[in-house]
Parts: structure tokens; sequence; C-alpha cells
């Protein structure tokens, strides 16, 4: 008999780094598992997965409850926790997967609170986040502690790295017992074959624009312009991938540099991205699912993690694969997990003189620690595993919104559907 899974995080037409997980584990769990997608209308999982029909598509819409057939585990993200109301079936199973390590934090109607007070009013660390949950919602703060508790102990929880962990612990005052669940990606049977670095250097930075993103994109061009002054006969070609709601903010950034070439070219297919690495870039910086999608393919690959604030721009980066944790893409909590063990501007030296070597150790820290093959197998693991019910978390009582959230889909779908 195949078990049912099913995946959980609505896209409104938008291609980010879960639904990209998402879509390659369904991918490979759709040949043994029934496998079923739950999007808002018009997924965006039917441009990312290879065989859609090998998976069932379910709408989300904020109005009906998902029903799924019995003994079906559900893949949540750790963040879409509130959202456990819109599910039926007491013989069914949850797993939450941590993949963003301030996931509880921005629960239901109070991530309007943290946006607000959080960075504008009070430094982003974890002893203010947690004061101010205390301070503004209690009784949410004990409920999320009982779930976090409840599903660790009933082995239907999984951190994608040891920061996430780490934040879990601090915020909530508790100590964990943790299993570990890598993100992933499908790797690429096209490797990209270096070019000789002369007088030309081709960057690029993938991912969404949107506000813990969008301080990596000033460094870089900080850092880009300080590189140029430097190296007067270099040429430098900067391509920013990916799309958000700080775009306009950042069309406005890219007026005050002049000494380089600044592309924006907007949200790409994973083909379209695919392609433009192979056949252009030189080095990538990202973090997450973004690096590995330019690591997967043979590109050099730098982390820089993503921040809620300005990045010093004495921050140091690091390549992929001297990353101190085997299966950590960055961190948004501070620098202990970051490697930081080289300087922007030896970054790009290292980079010219050997581009091939290092797109090779990337490629092979991908292969060795993110292949979705590997990943797929211990998620199914722990998706037999789990003890964790929706009627389980039902009993705590953490219910949805429900009007910020029928007011968030009526927006989204809007935006996305016309």
């Amino acid at each position: 008999m195949k078990t049912n899974i099913a995946f959980f995080q609505p896209s409104y037409g938008q291609i980010g780094g879960v639904q990209t997980v998402f879509a390659s584990l369904a991918d490979v769990l759709s040949g043994t598992c029934n496998v079923y997608i739950i999007d808002a209308k018009d997924s965006a999982y039917k441009y990312l997965l290879k065989n859609p029909s090998g998976c069932n598509f379910l709408e989300f819409d904020y109005k009906s409850k998902i029903v799924l057939p019995e003994n079906t585990t559900i893949v949540f993200p750790l963040a879409l926790v509130d959202q456990i109301n819109y599910f039926e079936g007491k013989n069914n199973k949850c797993l939450f997967w941590s993949l963003f390590e301030k996931s509880l934090m921005y629960v239901g109607i109070y991530k309007i609170t943290a946006r607000i007070f959080l960075s504008s009013w009070c430094k982003q660390t974890i002893k203010n986040e947690k004061k101010l949950m205390k301070f503004s919602s209690y009784k949410l703060y004990k409920k999320l502690l009982r779930f976090l508790s409840m599903a660790n102990e009933k082995n239907g929880l999984v951190f994608m790295s040891r920061d996430h962990v780490y934040y879990n612990e601090k915020y909530f005052d508790v100590k964990l017992n943790p299993n570990y669940l890598p993100i992933c990606v499908q790797v690429s049977d096209e490797i990209k074959v270096p070019r000789m670095i002369n007088e030309e250097i081709n960057v690029a930075w993938l991912g969404r624009i949107v506000n813990f993103k969008f301080p990596a994109i000033e460094y870089l061009l900080h850092k880009l312009d300080e590189y140029r002054i430097i190296n007067p006969s270099k040429r430098i070609n900067f391509f920013v991938i990916g799309n958000g709601n700080y775009r306009r903010r950042l069309e406005v950034e890219i007026s005050k540099y002049t000494r380089f070439n600044i592309e924006l070219l907007g949200s790409l297919s994973p083909n379209e991205v695919k392609n433009i690495f192979l056949s252009k870039i030189d080095v990538l910086f990202a973090h997450g699912t973004a690096a590995l999608d330019g690591a997967k393919v043979g590109l050099p690959t730098a982390v820089i993690s993503g921040s809620f604030t300005k990045i010093s721009k004495d921050k140091k980066l690091y390549w992929l694969y001297e990353s101190k944790m085997e299966h950590f893409v960055g961190s948004l909590i501070d620098n202990q997990y970051d490697c930081c063990a080289h300087s922007f501007c030896e970054i790009l030296d290292m980079l010219i003189t050997k581009n091939k070597e290092i797109g090779e150790k990337c490629y092979e820290h991908v292969v060795q620690n993110f292949d979705v093959q590997k990943i797929s197998a211990t998620l199914l693991n722990y998706v037999n595993n789990t003890k964790l019910t929706i009627v389980d978390i039902q009993s705590i009582g953490l219910y949805n919104y429900s009007f910020y959230d029928k007011v968030l889909h009526a927006i989204r779908s809007k935006i996305y559907t016309n």
C-alpha cells in the first residue's frame, strides 16, 4: 500500500525556496507514494514539477476545509502551524519542517506586530523578539511552546540545520531533541564549464527582493563598487535575479552606482536560471536554496546570509563548501554559524585564479549533502514515524486568524491572477 503524503505551502504564483524544495521532493516521491500538492489557484508548482501529472492538486482558498484521504501525512513549513484548522481528518498526521529560523515568531497576526516594532523600535535579537511576543501575546507564546514540545516529543518536527534548533531553544527556553532534514535540490546533469576570467567578471545574486534579503544586495552593490575602484581595469556586470516588494527600493539604490553595469532580470523560470548560470555567470552570491541552485551546476557560489538590518561593510563571506556545518546554507540569526573566512575582495581574487576548483568543490558539496534522492528517503522515514495528528495540534487552540488570512488571500489572488 502506497504512503499518502501532502505538501502545504501556497505559492500564489510565486516561486520561492520552499516551493522549490517541495516540488523536488514531490517529483521523486510521486513514483512510490500518493503525492498531494495543496496550493492556491493557478499553482506555481505545475511549472516546477517535472511530472505534474504524477501529483494530485488540491485548491486552498481560505473558505473551505482541505479533505485528504485517510492516513495522509501533511508536510508543513513550521511557519504555517496556525493554518491547521483548515484541515480535517483525525487519522491524518503532520510533519512540521523548520525552513525559516524565526518561523514561530511570525505565526498569525503577530507577524504584523513584529514587523512594526522590530528594527524600527528595537534591535532584532532573540531576547527582544521573545520579550515582544510575551508582552503582546503571552497566551500565544505559551501555546506555541506547548505545540513545539508536543511536536518534538511525537517526532512531528524536523529542522533544516542546527541554527534553527538554537533559535527555538533560546526563544522558548526549552531543550529539544532535534531531528534534522536538510533542504534539497535536484542535482543537475549539466555542469558549468568555467571561462577564463581576465578583464570582465559576471556576478549574480539570486533570491526574492524582500526585507530580509535586501540588505545582502545593498552589501554586494557597495563591495562591487569598492572592488571596481581598487581594480579599475576590471569590468563588472552584476545580475540580480528575482523579484519582490523591495524591487522599487532596489531601483532607487542602484541609481547611485555608475562604475559597473547592473541588470535587474526579474523572476526567471528554473530552466532560465540554469541556462544563465551555465552560459554567463562567473560567481553567485546567495543563501538557502538559491545558493544550492548555483552550486548544483558547478557554479562557484559564495554564501551571504540574510539580514533584517544593514550588513556591515566589513562582513566576511565563505564558499558554500567551507560552511562549519554540512547542511548549513546561511543564517538570519547571527554570525556564530557563519564561517566568515574571506573578505569580499578575497572572494573575487580567488575566483579569478581558482574558479574551476571552487566550482567543483561547490558541486560536490551539494551532491554529498543536499541531493534530493538522499533527502527524500530521509523525509519518507520521518513521515512514517511521526505520531503527531491534526487533532493533537487543534487541541492546543492555535486557531487561524480568519479575517486577516482571508484579506491577505484576496489581495494575493488579485495580484497573481490578473
